[in-house]
């Protein structure tokens, strides 16, 4: 039997080539392997496998060894079976959106979801992708069938690679022999170079700025169509902020928890929480330095909420309800002597925040909070009674200020006057001129502290 190669053609008959291929690159006769099968994701030579499977002892290359495929040419058996294209069962559509990248969010994405949404009653839309983020994936297989691509074979009617940067995935076949590349981006503005695909008959670009871009590097056809954009009714996101440290006793995992409630069943929030020993952004909680004014924030949120073990008073809950701002609060026996009640200054959540859900469907209903905030001055005037003032004090502006460092830096000024090295690190605080204070601000090293 002759075998064609890169440099011509043998004439083998019993004799295999001279170099070892993987086993399962190989055909066998019948009476030596009979239903045995290689593993196909091994690209070298696997004589372990030939002895385990077949004959121990041996060598996969010997007599016994029909002939072999050249599995460097595209066109060979072995090559177009690896890929899918003959031997096995194709999937079929009548349109097929490749996306070999499909990120957590960007354009494309958003494009995906809004075709996939609109075009999914007139047409059996298969998605296929390589990698792809979980969430979105989540969004789109509402709508439609998503792949994950591992060389399966594909039959479509038509085509269409969703993004330029992504090649035609190989075995995906289309029997009109339309295959649409999209055009997202402005090639001329980005000075990239367009590379074609063989197979693309046309192109389909977001904008006559996209279109005028690729016009100047390729001939193919070319149609504009604006990005889909899918209505929906809006949803308003709930405004939620809390003021604490971030520890147990004050109910962290009670606060991720219920964040993560809210995400599941598909609630649009912003949750602000100020504290001093946390930083930045997790379960959808953005954590800021602390103010000492609540007062000047609460007027922009829904909610104020409170998920301590306990608390022996409650400042913050207190004047929250007294600014009028509701409560999402845990269940602790102080809210009662504070005349907290539920659906009236906010709700309550059992202890064991084992009725977390059932809160949540209630806060698109915002209590109106009016609280009656004890007044304990005329208190504190009993207990103290009269009591002498030997001074009248009255504040003077001293023209100082404190500034808090933002970074570490060496204090010129401080230096000159101790007459040695001052280095501040970050988060020092110390009072200077507001000259000073100014000037720092300006270098970004330093914060005014009000």
């Amino acid at each position: 039997m002759s075998w064609t190669s890169n440099n011509g053609t043998y004439i083998i008959d019993n004799t295999p080539p001279n170099w070892n291929t993987s086993v399962w690159n190989c055909v066998y006769k019948k009476s030596l392997i009979g239903n045995t099968r290689f593993n196909e994701s091994k690209n070298i030579g696997e004589d372990e496998e030939f002895n385990i499977k077949v004959r121990k002892g041996i060598k996969a290359n010997i007599k016994e060894v029909l002939y072999k495929y050249n599995w460097n040419r595209q066109d060979s058996l072995t090559s177009r079976y690896s890929r899918g294209e003959i031997g096995k069962q194709s999937i079929k559509c009548s349109l097929l959106l490749y996306q070999k990248y499909i990120s957590k969010i960007g354009g494309i994405e958003t494009f995906l979801y809004n075709f996939v949404k609109l075009m999914n009653k007139k047409y059996d839309i298969t998605l296929v992708y390589k990698e792809a983020d979980m969430h979105q994936i989540m969004r789109y297989r509402k709508y439609v069938k998503c792949i994950k691509y591992e060389n399966q074979t594909f039959e479509c009617d038509k085509y269409i690679c969703v993004s330029n940067q992504d090649n035609i995935a190989d075995n995906v076949y289309s029997t009109s022999g339309v295959y649409y590349d999209m055009i997202h981006a402005d090639f001329k503005a980005m000075k990239w170079k367009y590379r074609r695909h063989p197979k693309t008959t046309k192109h389909i670009c977001v904008s006559n700025i996209a279109k005028e871009g690729i016009q100047l590097q390729d001939d193919k056809p070319c149609v504009v169509i604006y990005n889909l954009l899918d209505i929906e009714e809006k949803k308003k996101p709930i405004m939620i902020m809390s003021a604490q440290r971030f520890s147990r006793e004050k109910g962290k995992d009670e606060t991720e928890y219920f964040a993560e409630r809210l995400k599941l069943k598909n609630i649009p929030y912003v949750w602000i929480c100020f504290t001093d020993n946390k930083k930045g952004m997790e379960k959808g909680i953005c954590y800021v330095d602390p103010v000492l004014n609540l007062k000047d924030y609460y007027e922009g949120f829904d909610y104020f909420a409170s998920f301590s073990a306990t608390e022996s008073y409650g400042y913050s809950i207190v004047e929250a309800m007294s600014y009028g701002l509701p409560l999402i609060v845990r269940d602790i026996p102080v809210l009662k002597e504070l005349g907290f009640e539920d659906g009236v200054h906010g709700y309550k959540i059992n202890y064991d925040m084992s009725n977390v859900d059932e809160v949540i469907d209630k806060l698109i209903k915002k209590p109106k909070c009016k609280y009656n905030k004890i007044d304990n001055v005329e208190q504190w005037y009993k207990e103290l009674g009269d009591i002498k003032k030997y001074n009248d004090y009255k504040y003077e502006d001293t023209g100082m200020c404190y500034v808090k460092a933002t970074k570490g830096f060496k204090d010129v000024e401080a230096t000159l006057k101790a007459g040695k090295e001052v280095h501040r690190k970050r988060d020092d605080t110390w009072e200077v001129s507001k000259e000073r204070a100014e000037q720092l601000v300006y270098r970004d090293v330093a914060i005014i502290i009000d």
